[in-house]
């Protein structure tokens, strides 16, 4: 998110320089038949490394650390004008400085009695979508502050979840039976879920974390009040001295800024920690303090959920006819557009059909069309209107004329608004989709829709049991299968005013429709307000507004509908649409990249309503939440070299007959004693029942035990025995990888391609830190377009073939072609300095410039710091420093690299180049990869070397381990390997890259690795 401070420090720091112990949870697993998304896995990762930050440096007292985060906050834009608008409380006239200066420390230093914003500083938010699977982040973020809890890294305190209503805490529940059940087994305890009234009485029990069974509190937010009456509680009751980590799932509305209810969460919170989950947050501090944001926009964007459509004719005058003009204009104007919404919906389900018989790689929804409406049970009300339009079309009472209208009147649509929501350079789809929907028959709509070939009469069905719900069907139909559910609050006031001269059939069944619905033969559902809640279906493709979102103000329902109706599925377990997913897999599907624009049909949600200005109005809020934008620059091109340039790649050892050697395992010294106390003293029967091992891993563990295979350290302390015991086992068991083979460079290397900037909205009154405005955004772009084109020098292609024509031409005279060749380079190292282009945007200085021998071309280098508004360049000190280096180094008549008949390099990304890597086991973790900041390709003769270079290996300390992972793979006897392949002989070297030697001398063995950045002629001399 743009204006997030908590993303600048997320980005800065990034997961990677988490510590290990930090990181002891599984973020893949849910339970035992439920992976993480990515996008669930990467709010979980941004949440810990905010937590790192805030409680990590030391355990210090919650006052000293609030400060000190506040001034990492300040360092990442949280200025003193944002402090002041939205963390302190100044107003000694509010509400809110009234509840809190009783629990706060009040600055008496300043002119007016402050709460200073540091003391607020204490909290998270969770900006996703309603649909996007946030409850099972809640759940995950709970097992994760018990685990940093109980491995001393988090402060104990109780925990507390708060949510708006019933169904919600219902909803927890459910997914806490769910992770339970895996938890149990896997880890050995599980949580118990207690109403905030309990607390007292577990306390004067014990530890909460007794018997495995750990206690999460919960209440009902609206519920929290300063007094205690029938199921309200008084929140000064339950302050718990703010001991409390407080999560709020849409638990924080209130009327405004003074909302009594914000000020009791705080209060709660104020010696722990707030997390606050919403799809719609309105306040600036929720906003400021986002670790991941996943709103319906961004959720869309990133490719998870469905294309949005919103259409601009409307479900206008959808109201009771007159009663002596049954087919006035109004009448034709409804019978019109609700033959709009059903005919856009067969096109749909006919794509789906199609789909299936070209393809069984797919596993899309079954579409759904959602009719959401105001009113239900009255006479003539909303769904009652829409159910007579239904009959009428069942009954072949529809005029012609209207439903062709109907017809251009979508053709039309998209023609004149051919624009999805959030997605600006998306259209809807080609001139095709028009003349194929012009084709419809009302005889498809029954087929696919009503699940009839004939025209025929309605039929109505209810479980008496059930007070909810009605399913129609057609008496012609296939069966009598249902293609209708209405599912609405109380269903006896419909069925009374609405359906008198029906006969009701009754059926008794111990299902309900909307239970099974995913798997069912209904098409349409029609309902209330009631259950847009906490449904999870990949099912609509079509949602209709019926009189309701009339208005801006019923953003929160529109967007939570909407959420609803966004999920996609296109194969089992993935949630992003079909061309996300494929640009992320190795291998090319062309017959399903041949079916992309079908697949697009299914992959959209299309909106109807009665006000489409008012929904457009509502979608914009979002856009306007995002004050900037990325634009990617595409501005940058692979060199075009003949030289095939080669890259390892690895395979799993086998595991048979084969004894795997790994390093010792490095742990704590305190951890150690607890070990080997705990292993002198316990029986193996009880590590077999109390860690939940089998018997191979208790006599792994004592293998190593005895043969004492650890390194031990200060460093990385977990604390207690079980956590000990998991990583240790969990390192032993790592499956470790060895050479595969050497493959040509295709598209592995492919930042270059995502480079971003970020943009600023024209006309916004405020920039961050983290944009440049629009008018510089252009500008970048015509210097990149300059350095690229300029005339008068020689592109980096160029330099391999010039060489090679002055090999030809004066091969047979060794004196006139070293002439030649240091001609050749001079003029070289001239016209490449000329390429140069220094650039100041926000004070901040990059430089542009056409790099000797790079992969690609232009180069963008910050000048001596990262820069927050442009991802991935060279914007790291110790790679700055080596490009630097290295620049001048080449620029030397008798540099070293003159050696070789040709060399190139690059940079390597270590977001977007993950295969460009070594894999090493990391004596914490297990199994890691290596990934280096750059790769040269150097050959002379037939003797080709790959070369790793990492500029920052003394500040990881794990850097042993890395260079013992590349030594496994390609020395032999301290020497690199040679690999005879094809008429070449490789070997892959590493070196790490210091300003200093000093710095490594407690690494004697492997001191042949290191060299000092400004003698770089030390790296390529050995090769």
């Amino acid at each position: 998110m743009n204006n997030s401070i908590y993303y600048k420090i997320i980005e800065s720091v990034g997961f990677d320089n988490v510590p290990s112990e930090w990181k002891i949870i599984d973020f893949d697993n849910f339970s035992r038949g439920k992976k993480m998304y990515d996008y669930q896995k990467e709010a979980l990762k941004n949440a810990l490394l905010i937590l790192y930050k805030y409680y990590g440096v030391s355990r210090l007292d919650t006052e000293v650390e609030k400060q000190n985060f506040l001034k990492l906050l300040s360092l990442n834009g949280l200025d003193s004008a944002l402090q002041h608008r939205h963390f302190s409380y100044t107003d000694i006239k509010s509400k809110a400085y009234a509840i809190l200066r009783d629990y706060y420390k009040v600055d008496s230093v300043q002119s007016k009695p402050d709460l200073p914003a540091y003391q607020f500083v204490n909290r998270m938010s969770f900006w996703m979508a309603t649909g996007s699977g946030k409850s099972i982040v809640l759940v995950k973020l709970i097992d994760m502050l018990y685990n940093l809890m109980r491995t001393d890294k988090l402060p104990e305190k109780d925990i507390l979840f708060l949510t708006l209503r019933p169904d919600l805490i219902s909803q927890l529940k459910a997914q806490f039976q769910e992770f339970n059940e895996f938890a149990r087994i896997e880890y050995g305890y599980e949580f118990v879920l207690r109403e905030i009234k309990e607390v007292f009485k577990q306390k004067a029990q014990g530890d909460i974390f007794r018997n495995n069974q750990i206690n999460i509190y919960y209440y009902r937010s609206d519920l929290v009040e300063d007094i205690s009456k029938e199921n309200k509680i008084n929140f000064k009751d339950y302050e718990n001295d703010g001991n409390w980590f407080v999560i709020l799932d849409e638990a924080h509305k209130g009327e405004s800024d003074e909302s009594k209810r914000k000020q009791y969460y705080n209060i709660w919170s104020r010696n722990g920690f707030l997390f606050n989950f919403s799809a719609t947050f309105t306040d600036e501090i929720d906003k400021l303090t986002t670790a991941y944001n996943l709103n319906l926009a961004a959720y869309i964007r990133k490719g998870f959920g469905k294309h949005l459509y919103l259409f601009q004719e409307e479900f206008k005058d959808f109201k009771a006819s007159k009663k002596d003009e049954k087919l006035d204009f109004e009448e034709i104007q409804k019978e019109k557009i609700v033959l709009m919404s059903l005919i856009q919906f067969t096109y749909i389900l006919k794509k789906a059909a199609g789909l299936k018989l070209k393809t069984d790689k797919l596993k899309y929804h079954q579409p759904l069309m959602v009719t959401l409406v105001n009113s239900v049970s009255k006479k003539e009300s909303d769904l009652d209107l829409f159910f007579q339009q239904l009959k009428k079309i069942i009954a072949n009472q529809i005029d012609s004329k209207v439903f062709e209208e109907a017809k251009k009147s979508l053709s039309h649509n998209f023609y004149e608004d051919n624009k999805l929501q959030f997605e600006e350079n998306e259209k809807v789809f080609d001139y095709l989709v028009n003349l194929e929907i012009e084709n419809i028959t009302l005889k498809e709509v029954l087929f696919y829709v009503f699940n009839t070939q004939e025209f025929g009469d309605l039929e109505v069905r209810r479980n008496p049991k059930n007070k909810q719900e009605l399913s129609l069907s057609v008496k012609s139909g296939d069966a009598g299968l249902p293609f209708a559910l209405i599912k609405i609050g109380e269903i006896d006031g419909f069925i009374k005013n609405n359906l008198s001269a029906y006969s009701i059939q009754e059926a008794f069944v111990n299902e309900t429709y909307f239970e099974k619905i995913d798997n069912s033969s209904v098409n349409i559902l029609l309902g209330s307000r009631s259950f847009y809640e906490g449904w999870d279906s990949t099912r609509p493709n079509v949602i209709n507004f019926v009189n309701i979102g009339t208005q801006s103000d019923a953003k929160k329902f529109i967007l939570q509908s909407l959420g609803r109706g966004i999920r996609i599925e296109p194969q089992k377990n993935q949630r992003k649409r079909l061309v996300h997913l494929l640009n992320e897999k190795d291998e090319t599907f062309e017959e399903l990249m041949a079916l992309k624009e079908d697949c697009k049909i299914i992959e959209t949600l299309y909106v109807f309503g009665t006000n489409a200005k008012a929904i457009q109005s509502v979608l914009e809020t979002l856009e306007n939440e995002e004050p900037e934008k990325e634009y990617q620059l595409s501005l940058f091109e692979k060199i075009n070299t003949q030289q095939t340039l080669f890259i390892p790649t690895y395979k799993d050892v086998p595991q048979k007959g084969k004894n795997i050697q790994r390093n010792r395992y490095q742990i704590n010294v305190d951890d150690y004693e607890m070990l080997n106390n705990y292993l002198s003293e316990v029986e193996d029967i009880n590590l077999l029942f109390q860690f939940n091992l089998k018997y191979e891993d208790i006599k792994l563990l004592r293998i190593k035990y005895e043969q004492n295979n650890f390194t031990k350290s200060k460093e990385n302390k977990l604390g207690r025995i079980d956590i000990i015991i998991r990583h240790l086992l969990n390192y032993y068991h790592t499956i470790p990888q060895e050479f595969d083979a050497f493959i040509a460079l295709t598209d592995e290397i492919k930042h270059y391609q995502s480079i971003k900037v970020r943009v600023a909205k024209e006309g916004a009154k405020e920039i961050s830190r983290a944009a440049i405005t629009f008018q510089e955004y252009e500008r970048l772009q015509k210097d990149i377009s300059k350095v690229k084109y300029k005339k008068n020098v020689t592109n980096p292609l160029d330099i391999v073939s010039q060489v090679n024509d002055l090999q030809v031409r004066y091969g047979n005279d060794p004196m006139k072609l070293l002439e030649e060749m240091g001609k050749l380079k001079d003029t070289m190292a001239d016209k490449n300095e000329k390429s140069i282009s220094f650039k100041n945007y926000r004070d901040e200085s990059i430089c542009i410039k056409n790099l000797l021998n790079h992969y690609y071309y232009p180069t963008i280098i910050s000048e001596s710091e990262k820069i927050s508004w442009l991802k991935h360049i060279i914007d790291t000190q110790s790679e700055i420093d080596f490009v630097n280096h290295l620049e001048k180094h080449t620029q030397q008549k008798d540099n070293v690299l003159n050696r070789f008949d040709w060399w190139f390099f690059c940079k390597i990304d270590h977001t977007l180049d993950k295969k460009i890597y070594i894999p090493y086991i990391d004596a914490k973790v297990g199994k890691r990869d290596f990934l280096p900041d750059f790769v040269f390709w150097l050959q002379k003769g037939n003797r080709y070397h790959i070369l790793y270079i990492d500029p920052k290996g003394t500040r990881d300390s794990g850097y042993l381990d890395k260079i013992k992972g590349y030594a496994d793979l390609f020395e032999e006897n301290n020497q690199p390997k040679i690999f005879k392949f094809d008429d070449k002989q490789i070997s892959v070297h590493l070196r790490l890259i210091t300003n200093d030697l000093a710095n490594v001398s407690d690494a004697i063995s492997y001191k042949r690795f290191w060299a000092e950045v400004d003698k770089l002629e030390s790296i390529f001399n050995d090769l």
